[in-house]
């Protein structure tokens, strides 16, 4: 029996994954009515960061395959989601999108974050629409996808400290 994956693929056209497959491993986003390859029919987007030139970039369906051997590309590595708010000015909106980075404990993680995220490591558009700026501590948490499984983004109010928030998830 083949394995099958979820796979995306990279819209920047210079980049090797706008032709070879990003294994998402097991994706299914937890939504109401999965389609057939475990990702809901609502068209909810996951957002994604490119492994290779770290474009993030929406996805609203993915791709089974078989072909997608990455061992080489996610040995090691593991997915983790970010939460984030917009840094444009009078904004705010929370956004998350997913990483591709070398395993490591909580804390390990959170620096490299703090320090990517600090200097505009990743490239794209949030949803809002506003592109990827500089985002400060306190602005942003992280976590583990649960049971493997990615998590589309869904739009909502992020209550409390944000920071209270990135103290419990981490």
């Amino acid at each position: 029996m083949p394995f099958f994956e979820s796979c995306v693929h990279c819209p920047n056209e210079d980049c090797d994954f706008s032709h070879e497959a990003i294994s998402l491993g097991f994706a299914n986003l937890e939504r109401t009515v999965d389609g057939p390859a475990g990702w809901p029919e609502d068209k909810t987007k996951l957002y994604i960061a490119c492994p290779k030139c770290r474009r993030v970039s929406a996805h609203s369906n993915a791709n089974l395959c078989t072909e997608c051997d990455q061992s080489v590309v996610r040995k090691g590595r593991v997915w983790i989601r970010i939460t984030v708010q917009c840094s444009s000015q009078g904004c705010d909106t929370p956004a998350e999108f997913h990483v591709l980075l070398n395993q490591a404990s909580n804390r390990q993680l959170a620096s490299e974050l703090q320090t990517k995220l600090a200097i505009r490591y990743w490239t794209g558009f949030l949803p809002c629409g506003h592109p990827i700026a500089a985002i400060p501590k306190g602005r942003w948490y992280f976590d583990r996808p649960h049971n493997g499984r990615l998590l589309g983004y869904k739009p909502r109010v992020i209550t409390g400290n944000f920071s209270a928030n990135y103290t419990k998830r981490a």
